[in-house]
């Protein structure tokens, strides 16, 4: 069975010590050993491993970093909804897709993402923070078993309430650029 053969090399070349690292070019049926082979054991490739809390950071940032992408045009324009001045002489409504074209027609379409830096600057990090966060209190708290309902919604609002609290000034900053008040 030629395949069973590559699984059980696989493993030993990856997770062997030294002394049966040796073997690998008799394993593999290759007429003699490698001539260095604590050489070949030492460059095998072996898994990165991560804490679980710096492994939930990354994740969370990641996912932060494509959802400010894809939400950034929503999140403008719901700004500027916000802060949209009334008409003097009546009360003109301004729609979102109103507020939409007048971006696109005076900004051009990569106006929509007015703001993304500072954006980047608070979902990077805050959403990296709410996920260590939830996990190290799951750990804390809860040790291995699986939180109930009401545990589940007592650690998310608390992992938010801290990522949302560090990351505040950052928010400040960015509606400020997407209400115009920075160029």
């Amino acid at each position: 069975m030629p395949g069973r053969e590559a699984e059980v090399v696989t493993s030993v070349r990856c997770a062997a010590p030294a002394p049966l690292a040796e073997l690998g070019g008799v394993l593999r049926g290759s007429p003699r050993p490698s001539p260095f082979p604590a050489d070949e054991a030492a460059m095998s490739p072996v898994p990165l491993q991560m804490h679980p809390v710096l492994k939930a950071f990354v994740c969370g940032s990641i996912s932060g970093t494509c959802s400010t992408l894809l939400f950034q045009p929503l999140d403008l324009l719901k700004t500027r909804l916000q802060t949209l001045q009334p008409a003097v002489g009546g009360s003109a409504r301004a729609g979102m897709v109103t507020v939409l074209f007048r971006v696109v027609r005076t900004e051009s379409l990569l106006g929509l993402w007015k703001g993304v830096s500072p954006s980047f600057a608070r979902c990077i990090p805050g959403v990296g923070i709410y996920f260590s966060t939830l996990y190290t209190m799951k750990q804390k708290f809860l040790g291995d078993r699986s939180p109930t309902a009401l545990e589940s919604v007592f650690l998310g609002a608390t992992a938010r309430a801290i990522s949302g609290i560090c990351m505040l000034p950052v928010t400040v900053v960015k509606t400020r650029y997407e209400v115009w008040l920075f160029n």
